[in-house]
């Protein structure tokens, strides 16, 4: 399953917070469908920001993560940069799910050099 995220939802959990109009649903019940724990959440996450954090951003560069706790895994690749805001893709594999699923999101970095999701 394909599901591309334009802006920040999975807010609390996965950073993603809106879907396309034709597959608008509560993010509780994404959620529920992926398998992801918050833990699963926080791993996917950090691996991610790896990408766009420091010097070194390079469209196509991945980043792996698992953990052993709950079985998830994927991998995260940086899809586009510019004016400081990182396009990430996330392929993930749940226990509950083990089809890959795709999420793909948008981190920006504030004025305070912070990151945020962003639309």
């Amino acid at each position: 399953m394909r599901m591309t995220f334009v802006t920040g939802a999975l807010a609390l959990c996965l950073g993603l917070t809106s879907v396309p109009l034709a597959q608008a649903q509560p993010i509780s019940q994404i959620l529920r469908r992926t398998g992801l724990t918050q833990a699963d959440i926080n791993i996917m996450t950090q691996s991610a920001s790896t990408l766009y954090r420091g010097d070194s951003r390079t469209v196509g560069s991945e980043a792996d993560w698992s953990n052993p706790d709950t079985g998830a895994s994927g991998k995260s690749m940086l899809v586009a940069f510019a004016d400081d805001c990182a396009d990430v893709r996330h392929t993930v594999i749940t226990q509950r799910r083990p089809e890959p699923q795709e999420f793909t999101f948008r981190n920006c970095k504030t004025a305070d050099g912070n990151w945020m999701l962003a639309p």
